[in-house]
């Protein structure tokens, strides 16, 4: 009786363990929007061609920085909401017209990147 539930224990603890996997083996969340619409949720690859591509390379890395890219300014935050991170960008005081702006979820934050002409 005792070792069945042992059995029993460990299966559900297994079933468990597997689930917490598939849930985080997906990633981060991607978040892409131009400057006036609301947030559209997309899942393609990390690169930093995009300001959301560089997003989700910090959301990854668990660490705020440039990771080049583009031909002018950047700048990059983190807060705890989508447009926290995005006012904490560098520049985003500076009145610079955004031409590409996303935002990732990873490690409990939001990462953001702005790029600016």
């Amino acid at each position: 009786m005792m070792m069945r539930r042992s059995m029993i224990v460990g299966a559900v603890v297994g079933l468990i363990g597997a689930a917490c996997v598939v849930v985080f083996a997906d990633g981060p969340v991607y978040v892409e929007r131009p400057a006036s619409s609301s947030p559209v949720t997309t899942t393609t690859p990390a690169n930093n061609s995009t300001a959301r591509g560089v997003a989700e390379l910090m959301a990854r890395s668990r660490s705020c920085r440039h990771f080049g890219g583009n031909a002018g300014y950047e700048g990059v935050g983190m807060g705890s909401t989508p447009e926290a991170a995005l006012g904490n960008c560098c520049y985003s005081r500076s009145g610079m017209r955004v031409v590409d702006q996303g935002v990732a979820f990873g490690g409990g934050r939001w990462w953001a990147c702005k790029r600016y002409r």
